[in-house]
């Protein structure tokens, strides 16, 4: 059996798809023609350099490149995720939800409990991060919400917490852990009146101060707080040499810094409507990510990912993720100096849900483009316009547009001899079937920041990158749980990309 190694990074600091030292990021099996993520180990004390979780019912096994077994786990839970280091030993750790029926029915839904787990990756012991909690019924809508899922776990790079928080939070936790076991402090959640300013202590009567800096809400409402707030999207940031969680949820970004409870410890609110529109729930799902060029910015890419245009082109119709984050938008902000640029593009549920796809979002893996030095990085992302795809590259350190180029899918944006290349696919014309597939064909391409434009490097066809679900990142985060990275691969001292055929068939760049 030909493995071919290939290393993901695992709780980095802002970077390419890759980590600074690791040229690759997957392991192709070549009889076999499947791909496996790898996580690199920087404990100094292990022999190995990376390894590999693999899920195939119930167990769970850590294998190192060679193919040899570190530990297996028997596990009951799903949807598994990673990319932290809770215990802070250097070995990538993971974790996964439980899910058990309560027996209860609800207007003919079965109603669940959710937990989450987080396993030591080094020794495979899994043990209770949170408490199960019950499904939220919604009577209006006549379904449930799971509580518990991949996102409720935010983390950042080189920050030995974690905050925990479910779906639909009241209060969330900074864990930390110690001696076999998670110290939490709380942080109250812009979801209830515990959150405001001031609010009455239901036993005692009284009004006590909660946060100094709450700001009153976007929608017009003489409080702070937004009722049933989403679920935080967000990662943990160092602004003014402070460690902070920082997240995005319903309508508004906030920064807590990472202490015990009280009124300071909410350091920043930005209450803002999506598209100034007070009707709209201001949804913040997809991508969260540190400017590479500016650890206190982050943006968000609130939109679907590029494995869902991935899926639905193999799939040859429009079913991976028919509401692409329902709100899309791109958002620019500044944690340093609490200030926001934002641009709306759609909401999936204007003209009686007819703009599902109109305007739809999807981002890369990576965003950024780096500049020159001292200078803002540039965005660039995918926007589903008059019928084709159209790849944005906004001004440094800005949403506004620099270019716009039609027919063009960006897929992600690596590395190579410290030059950012761009991977991306041509997708056919607007009066094209199926305008919304990109074509089997990958481009790649470099920025020219002198001529501001794209210089085409190479053509491949009859192929596109494969892609897998992967762990987080320290500076990247996501809503979806998961990043999808272009897959590179080093053989023979030489970095490839690796590339599936329309049949299947894995192959390498230049093959």
């Amino acid at each position: 059996m030909l493995w071919v190694i290939v290393m993901i990074a695992a709780s980095s600091q802002p970077c390419f798809s890759g980590t600074p030292g690791l040229r690759s990021n997957a392991l192709l099996d070549r009889k076999s023609n499947t791909a496996r993520l790898l996580y690199p180990i920087a404990d100094t004390n292990s022999k190995q350099s990376a390894v590999s979780y693999i899920q195939e019912g119930d167990l769970l096994k850590a294998v190192y490149p060679n193919g040899e077994t570190a530990w297996t786990n028997r596990i009951a839970g799903t949807g598994l995720f990673g990319g932290f280091d809770f215990d802070q030993d250097g070995w990538p750790d993971l974790g996964f939800v439980l899910r058990k029926p309560t027996g209860r029915i609800e207007n003919k839904h079965p109603i669940h409990t959710t937990q989450l787990f987080l396993i030591h990756g080094k020794t495979g012991e899994a043990l209770e991060a949170t408490e199960p909690l019950e499904d939220k019924w919604w009577p209006a809508f006549g379904y449930p919400t799971e509580q518990w899922n991949q996102s409720g776990l935010l983390f950042g790079a080189h920050i030995p917490v974690v905050s925990l928080a479910p779906f639909y939070a009241t209060q969330g936790f900074f864990c930390r852990y110690a001696g076999g076991q998670f110290q939490k402090d709380r942080y109250e959640y812009p979801s209830t009146p515990a959150y405001d300013k001031a609010y009455r202590n239901a036993k005692t009567n009284a009004y006590e101060t909660a946060y100094r800096n709450a700001k009153t809400n976007a929608y017009s409402q003489p409080w702070c707080y937004v009722e049933n707030s989403h679920v935080n999207n967000g990662l943990f940031v160092r602004v003014n040499g402070q460690d902070r969680l920082l997240f995005f949820t319903s309508a508004r970004v906030v920064q807590y810094a990472v202490t015990a409870f009280g009124p300071e410890q909410l350091v920043c609110d930005h209450p803002f409507l999506n598209g100034n529109r007070e009707a709209l729930a201001g949804r913040q799902y997809g991508l969260v990510s540190v400017d590479p060029a500016a650890g206190q910015v982050v943006t968000i890419m609130a939109g679907t990912h590029a494995f869902s245009v991935y899926s639905d082109l193999k799939a040859g119709k429009l079913a991976y993720d028919a509401w692409g984050a329902i709100e899309r938008h791109v958002t620019r902000y500044d944690a340093a100096t609490d200030t926001l640029d934002h641009r709306f593009y759609s909401y999936a549920h204007d003209n009686k849900d007819g703009d599902k796809y109109r305007n739809r979002v999807v981002y890369p893996n990576t965003v950024y483009i780096p500049g020159k030095s001292g200078q803002a990085s540039r965005l660039a992302y995918n926007v589903y316009q008059d019928g084709q795809w159209q790849l944005h590259i906004s001004k440094p350190g800005s949403t506004a547009d620099e270019i716009v180029r039609p027919g063009v899918f960006l897929w992600d944006i690596v590395s190579r001899d410290g030059q950012p290349h761009l991977v991306a696919s041509p997708t056919r014309p607007p009066d094209a079937d199926n305008g919304y597939f990109p074509r089997w064909q990958t481009d790649l391409y470099i920025w020219d920041d002198t001529r501001r434009n794209l210089t085409p490097l190479d053509s491949m066809e009859n192929v596109i990158p494969h892609l897998l679900p992967a762990f987080r990142e320290g500076g990247k985060s996501t809503t979806y749980g998961s990043l999808f990275p272009v897959l590179r691969v080093e053989e023979d001292g030489e970095e490839r990309l690796l590339l599936e055929q329309q049949d299947g068939q894995l192959v390498l760049e230049g093959e």
